[in-house]
């Protein structure tokens, strides 16, 4: 490791340390440092030099040890290999199939030393999103799998000298999406399961809404038809109260002179006045059969439901005739009875 990284990195620990491994086939006569047992695992030459001595001995001088990176022009991304098929070369962008299988991108690096030493790193990055983070690469293939419709840059980085420097290489990666998986029919869907909510909520308004205006008929209706029933029930009251009043005008004052007629009957031994009694108790009821033989009809013309128009004459006299006979009888005793009192009065 450079004492200057070291340095770097006991001020901020989130830089990276790079260490360069050698081993015997550089050159060490021992891959083994553990001093020899005595005072001091290592001895100080008069050049300021470090000794490390080993179960072989000295070991070499590292600043005369060399160190191999590779180098930034030599380095090429350019084939990839999915599972099953042949080689696909490219040249910074590489095209993939909707339905691509594990498919693997090789980083080509001519480097013969040691592959510890080859420090690779990548980083996948997709859509206007932020790269992840840097991971290092254990050998020279990186494997894509499982990856979503869209385009991704695959960004490498290799290291090329002990200070720390990298050289990048970036390869556009695009994997084209099936009809479904495009944006303009994800708004296609989205826009219809929209549009069928809203059909669902209008249609459920029509329906709560036609349900409500027969609701309304409905109650109306009722209100109608009560209001209807509450005229019907006013209307036969009248209608039994005018006959009520009718029948005790028209029926009740008749019957009662009859009974009047009846106690004068019983009350008198003149055969004449007897004999009038009779004739005039015979024409009454003789009349009052006839009108309650037409009550029927007399009382319809309290029924207000009765009431057509009909293009029908009636004649004016003979209802009045009808009246007449049915009064006449208890007229002409009222009007004796008045020009019988006076002539009492003179005797």
């Amino acid at each position: 490791m450079l004492k200057s990284k070291l340095l770097e990195y006991a001020k901020n620990r989130n830089t990276d340390v790079f260490y360069y491994r050698y081993t015997k086939k550089a050159g060490f006569n021992s891959n083994e440092f553990n001093g020899t047992g005595g005072l001091s695992n290592v001895a100080t030459l008069k050049n300021g030099n470090f000794v490390l001595p080993s179960m072989d001995g000295y070991v070499f001088n590292p600043l005369t040890t060399p160190s191999y990176y590779p180098k930034a022009e030599n380095i090429f991304i350019e084939r990839a290999k999915s599972k099953g098929s042949n080689y696909i070369y490219f040249k910074d962008k590489l095209n993939l199939e909707n339905d691509f299988d594990i498919t693997s991108i090789y980083i080509d690096v001519p480097y013969y030393a040691n592959n510890d030493n080859l420090y690779i790193e990548t980083s996948l990055q997709s859509d206007n999103n932020q790269p992840a983070k840097w991971q290092r690469l254990k050998d020279k293939e990186y494997t894509l799998s499982h990856l979503s419709p869209g385009d991704y840059t695959l960004n490498v980085r290799v290291l090329i000298s002990p200070e720390g420097k990298f050289a990048y290489k970036k390869v556009f990666i695009n994997i084209p999406p099936l009809f479904y998986q495009t944006l303009w029919f994800k708004i296609l869907i989205l826009t219809l399961i929209i549009g069928l909510i809203l059909f669902i909520i209008i249609l459920r308004t029509r329906i709560l809404t036609e349900k409500n205006n027969q609701l309304k008929k409905i109650v109306h209706q009722k209100n109608d038809e009560l209001k209807t029933t509450q005229d019907k029930l006013k209307n036969e009251s009248e209608y039994q109260k005018n006959l009520i009043q009718t029948i005790n005008h028209d029926i009740t004052t008749p019957i009662k002179y009859l009974s009047a007629m009846s106690q004068k009957l019983s009350e008198t031994d003149n055969p004449k006045l007897q004999k009038q009694y009779f004739n005039t108790i015979y024409k009454s009821s003789e009349e009052l059969y006839k009108f309650t033989l037409n009550l029927k009809n007399y009382t319809e013309l309290f029924n207000t439901e009765s009431l057509k128009y009909q293009e029908e004459s009636y004649s004016i006299y003979d209802i009045l005739e009808t009246k007449k006979r049915l009064f006449a009888e208890i007229a002409s005793q009222k009007t004796q009875s008045l020009l019988i009192i006076p002539q009492k009065i003179l005797n």
